[in-house]
C-alpha cells in the first residue's frame, strides 16, 4: 500500500527509552505500549501531566511528512503567525517540501538549513525535512535518509519555537504544541487544506 506520508520515526519503544530523551515515568509508559498504539502516546502522556515528554514524543510517532508539517506549525505559531524575512522564507521552503517532497525540494531545504545553521525553528524544520528524504520515483513512498534524526531535530525545533514565542511575547505553551500534533494526527490540521492554518 502506498505511504506517501512516510512511516513514523520509531517502530518500537527501545529507540526512545534507550536514548534517555524522556523522563523515567514517560519511559515506563512507552515500554507498556504496543507499537501499533504509539500514535496514542502524546495524548496519554499529556493526560498524565507529562507535558514535556508528550512534546518530545510527538514527532517520533507522527508519519515523517506529518511530523515536519507539525514542526512548521510550531514555528509559525511561535511567531504569532506573523513570520517575515528569513524565518518566513525558511518555513515557506519547508512547507513546499511537505507539499511535494521531491528531489528539487530536498535540495532547497538542504540549502535552507545550511544557511540558517540551525539557529531558528524554521532552520531545524528544514534540516528535519532533508533527513526525512523524498518521495520514491513512482511517488508512492517517502524514502527517509534518517527518520530518527529527523524526529529528534523536530524536537529541537519545537523547543526553539517555545523560546522564540517567549522572546516575542507570544502565548504558546508546550500543551498547545502537543495539541497541534494531535490535530495533525487526526487530519484536522493538514497541509492539504492550509488556508485555515498558514498565511
Amino acid at each position: 500500500m502506498p505511504n506517501h506520508h512516510g512511516e513514523p520515526a520509531i517502530t518500537d519503544g527501545l529507540a526512545l527509552t534507550e536514548k534517555r530523551l524522556l523522563s523515567l515515568d514517560a519511559r515506563k509508559i512507552v515500554r507498556s505500549f504496543a507499537p501499533e498504539d504509539f500514535a496514542k502516546l502524546p495524548e496519554t502522556l499529556l493526560n498524565g501531566d507529562l507535558i514535556s515528554d508528550a512534546l518530545k514524543v510527538t514527532p517520533f510517532v507522527l508519519p515523517l511528512r506529518d511530523a515536519v508539517w507539525w514542526g512548521c506549525l510550531c514555528a509559525w505559531h511561535a511567531s504569532n503567525r506573523k513570520t517575515s524575512g528569513v524565518q518566513h522564507d525558511l518555513i515557506e521552503t519547508v512547507v513546499r517540501w511537505v507539499i511535494e517532497p521531491s528531489r528539487p525540494q530536498l535540495q532547497e531545504v538542504g540549502g535552507a538549513w545550511r544557511a540558517d545553521r540551525l539557529r531558528t525553528p524554521g532552520g531545524c524544520c528544514a534540516r528535519a525535512a532533508e533527513l526525512a528524504g523524498r518521495l520514491s520515483d513512482d511517488q508512492t513512498t517517502l524514502k527517509p535518509r534518517n527518520a530518527f534524526g529527523a524526529a529528534k531535530t523536530l524536537v529541537a525545533a519545537s523547543q526553539m519555537a517555545l523560546v522564540a514565542a517567549h522572546r516575542n511575547a507570544v502565548a504558546v505553551s508546550e500543551t498547545q504544541l502537543v495539541l497541534f500534533g494531535l490535530d495533525v494526527a487526526t487530519g484536522r490540521a493538514t497541509w492539504e487544506q492550509p488556508e485555515t492554518i498558514v498565511p
